[in-house]
């Protein structure tokens, strides 16, 4: 599994981009800006909810283009990445860096003697982090080894957090969110491998 996306990691794992997609809530400026800059020639395509934001990353680089987009809805994905590949003729690259942090604090305190209950994370917490985390990786990938398959292949990365593996307290929604990114990496790497995704 991927786990620093330093300058050199970019490097490698984007040779030669001619095409790359960011989806995201929240438009992510210091990735954005190391791929600016480490691959002067590309064309990036910024994708992510907060239209405003989006804005600013995209004038902050001076260039690129930004979409509004929603990552849980895969028509909105698809539209997205389908528009990259009609405009650019390939997609390359794909960087989901979709997430959120929830954190909910168990019930009781074993510092007052009170034995702690479960965690007060509720169904719709739980539904909501596997809504923003592993519903959005699912499209992105999804669509975007769809799209890479046209040009010969290309590199899909997605964000995870430590979370993931280790068990941290009160971070249940994420960590199980998290494990399903990973889990579901694994599996569609396997099965995209042949294609050169």
């Amino acid at each position: 599994m991927l786990r620093s996306a330093g300058q050199k990691t970019l490097t490698h794992l984007f040779p030669g981009i001619r095409a790359f997609a960011s989806p995201s809530q929240q438009p992510r400026s210091a990735l954005s800006q190391r791929i600016a800059r480490t691959h002067p020639k590309a064309q990036l395509i910024f994708a992510a909810e907060d239209g405003p934001a989006l804005e600013a990353l995209v004038d902050s680089l001076g260039k690129g283009e930004g979409h509004e987009m929603d990552a849980t809805k895969g028509e909105q994905v698809q539209s997205v990445l389908e528009g990259a590949l009609l405009k650019y003729g390939r997609l390359d690259a794909v960087a989901s860096m979709v997430g959120n942090v929830m954190m909910k604090p168990s019930t009781g305190s074993p510092s007052s003697g009170e034995v702690p209950q479960s965690s007060i994370t509720s169904i719709s917490d739980l539904e909501a982090a596997l809504r923003i985390n592993l519903h959005t990786s699912f499209n992105v990938v999804q669509y975007s080894a769809q799209a890479m398959q046209k040009n010969g292949g290309g590199s899909i990365v997605l964000t995870s957090a430590a979370v993931a593996e280790s068990g941290v307290p009160h971070f249940e929604a994420m960590s199980a969110a998290k494990a399903g990114v990973e889990g579901m990496a694994r599996s569609f790497a396997a099965s995209f491998v042949r294609q050169g995704v």
